[in-house]
């Protein structure tokens, strides 16, 4: 089936209303890995599956705080109850309950009845943050990351830990409760002190009255850490085998109540796209295995792959959908779509443009068109937003699991589809801000991706023109960022991007082949790129380097945890951050993707150069370095020097 026919085809069948249910299923219950709520939102997953007539399996591992995959140690098992806050002098009035905001109490907080003063500690994180003030008894009013507060506010003889969201998380609004959980290990048990979680505004108030009058809180938290698997749920649909390897389908399913846009909306669309997968197995021609994973975030993805590797070796690619039903009207635009970085130079960077194009097309051509009967058959759906489709291919994403299989040992091209979610870890996180028409739209590109080889065989031809287009682009793109820097750095730069060009290249032959289609015509690949180079410089390309001795090698592997930037002093964090980064999201983690052990730094610049679309400097990217290996991720040589 060509890719017009099938866009076509997956029009008529995927339903964004029928996503939407699933998702407001999905974000009914309190999903903290390990946990009843957890487990029985997975259960009602798989019974969806099964109701469809697919095979799942549930995989379970330790949460015991000490079992560790890829340096990610796992959470501990943990049970919530019931929990409240009070503020009991000068006046008593309630500050939240969990059977209304399960999110008032911190994950993994400790069974118990506490009471005692409220003292305010800023960030609340750092040593300094408790200079002259003695909060032995109290509970500590801050705004840090909860585990760093609760470990430095348990060292200042504290009894509790109650957060508040900072002034940029409280910008759409003063009344939202942020997530954060407590992370302890099993040695952290025994001084672990409980947390909860309250509003900006709320917080305003209990500084007001702090002003003149000592406030008492008092808390209550029934539950506790129990013995509990990690579960991920797995389901595979198999096409006829005619064609190699698989691609892989992943949300990750936890969060708390309610969550709904991060991430019921992933997890919610994959029960939609897994079960019209089984469905329309012969009717979409699947050759290809589809695999469709539902996992606690990081931990489970990582655990799964551990134990998956000889799967991974036949993935093509992974397609993470975490964050995909933002109402455009309620949050804002775009969808981005987060591109694989250079460092692993795929082809299909290059088919993601025009698979959205067509999406696209579809959805600005027929969003007048919202007739009962007829909308449903195209991109937008009746309840849904009226908006045309606005999206942008995006410069490389962390934060989530497309990363667990971006990195070593898997190196898969792996994407993450989501919406940047100003209500993302809130109590706003609300049902009422998905669209029915966005979960569609996102659907449509998930399949169009994971179904890719088995409609290459037809398409190869249209591929190969794809991969041409778009390395041509950003070679023209490189040429220009280049205008204005050196001779010597723009050939550095040039054959770098050469380089990516001619692999995305070598990339679609291997990838055509393994999917059986016809070998692609040797004469327009053998130079495609040649006058880019011409136009440029008179130097020849891929001879000019010499080579150095500082090559870095990445020790274990996995993505880099999500302690990584709490560990570093605020100058390192501002580093990266505004240096190493991407509209602020620091590139730490395809740093450490491009230490393979054979790029030296000058090489690794370039990468992050060209990603970036800025000149990163050697010295930026040894400065990088060096953070990354004080953390145990990379070894340097032994006469590399800052």
């Amino acid at each position: 089936m060509r890719i017009d026919n099938l866009i076509s085809a997956l029009q008529e069948t995927l339903s964004g209303e029928r996503a939407r249910r699933y998702v407001e299923m999905v974000a009914g219950y309190h999903r903290i890995p390990a946990s009843s709520g957890f487990n029985a939102a997975l259960d009602a997953v798989r019974l969806k599956l099964e109701e469809a007539g697919l095979t799942t399996h549930v995989h379970e591992y330790p949460a015991d705080g000490r079992t560790e995959y890829c340096g990610w140690r796992t959470p501990m098992a943990w049970d919530l109850q019931d929990g409240a806050l009070w503020q009991i002098r000068p006046s008593k009035s309630p500050l939240g309950q969990t059977d209304e905001t399960p999110m008032i109490v911190c994950p993994r907080s400790p069974s118990g009845v506490f009471e005692g003063k409220l003292v305010h500690v800023r960030t609340g994180d750092r040593p300094s943050h408790y200079d002259g003030v003695d909060v032995r008894g109290c509970f500590v009013l801050a705004s840090g990351s909860v585990m760093h507060v609760a470990r430095e506010a348990t060292k200042q003889g504290a009894i509790g830990v109650v957060i508040y969201p900072d002034a940029h998380r409280a910008l759409v609004s003063q009344h939202l409760r942020i997530h954060d959980q407590l992370r302890p290990g099993e040695e952290d048990l025994s001084t672990l002190i409980p947390a909860f979680s309250v509003s900006k505004w709320c917080r305003d108030q209990l500084i007001e009255t702090m002003g003149s009058e000592e406030v008492i809180l008092r808390a209550e938290v029934k539950g506790g850490f129990a013995k509990s698997p990690l579960r991920v749920l797995e389901t595979a649909i198999h096409g006829d085998g005619s064609c190699e390897g698989e691609t892989l389908l992943i949300a990750h399913l936890c969060h708390p109540y309610p969550s709904a846009n991060d991430n019921a909306s992933g997890s919610g669309l994959l029960i939609e796209l897994a079960r019209q997968l089984h469905r329309h197995t012969n009717d979409w021609g699947l050759s290809n295995t589809v695999r469709c994973l539902w996992v606690p975030e990081f931990i489970g993805s990582l655990a799964w792959s551990q134990d998956h590797v000889d799967v991974l070796r036949q993935t093509h690619c992974t397609i993470n959908l975490d964050m995909v039903g933002q109402s455009p009207e309620l949050i804002g635009e775009p969808l981005r779509i987060y591109r694989v970085p250079r460092s692993i130079p795929t082809f299909l960077n290059a088919c993601i443009e025009p698979i959205m194009e067509r999406i696209e097309k579809a959805s600005r051509e027929m969003a007048p068109q919202m007739v009962k009967g007829t909308a449903e058959r195209t991109t937008t759906v009746p309840q849904g937003s009226s908006r045309p489709l606005h999206w942008i291919l995006d410069t490389p994403a962390s934060g989530s699991d497309h990363l667990t299989f971006m990195a070593e040992p898997h190196r898969i091209p792996s994407y993450m589809v989501a919406h940047e979610d100003p209500y993302w870890h809130t109590t706003l996180d609300t049902i009422d801000k998905v669209d029915h028409g966005r979960l569609k739209q996102v659907g449509l590109f998930a399949l169009a991706m994971a179904l890719l080889p088995s409609y290459a065989s037809c398409e190869s031809k249209r591929l190969v023109e794809w991969t041409l287009r778009y390395a041509h682009r950003e070679m023209s793109e490189t040429r220009e960022a280049m205008l204005g820097l050196d001779q010597d750095t723009r050939v550095r730069l040039l054959d770098a991007a050469l380089s990516v060009a001619q692999q995305r290249i070598r990339d679609v032959e291997k990838f055509l082949t393994h999917a059986g289609a016809a070998e692609p015509d040797k004469t327009s690949l053998s130079h495609p790129f040649a006058e880019f180079y011409a136009a440029t410089t008179d130097s020849p390309a891929n001879g000019s380097k010499v080579r150095k001795q500082d090559v870095p090698r990445r020790i274990g592997c996995g993505p880099l945890s999500s302690w990584f930037l709490s560990d570093l002093d605020a100058e390192d964090v501002r580093f990266l951050e505004e240096t190493l980064s991407a509209d602020g999201r620091p590139m730490s983690e395809f740093l450490l993707q491009a230490c393979d052990g054979i790029r030296d730094t000058e090489e690794i610049s370039l990468l992050l150069s060209l990603d970036l679309g800025k000149v990163v400097t050697v010295e930026d990217v040894s400065r990088g370095l060096w953070l990354l290996a004080s953390s145990g991720y990379v070894e340097l040589p032994e006469s590399w020097t800052m």
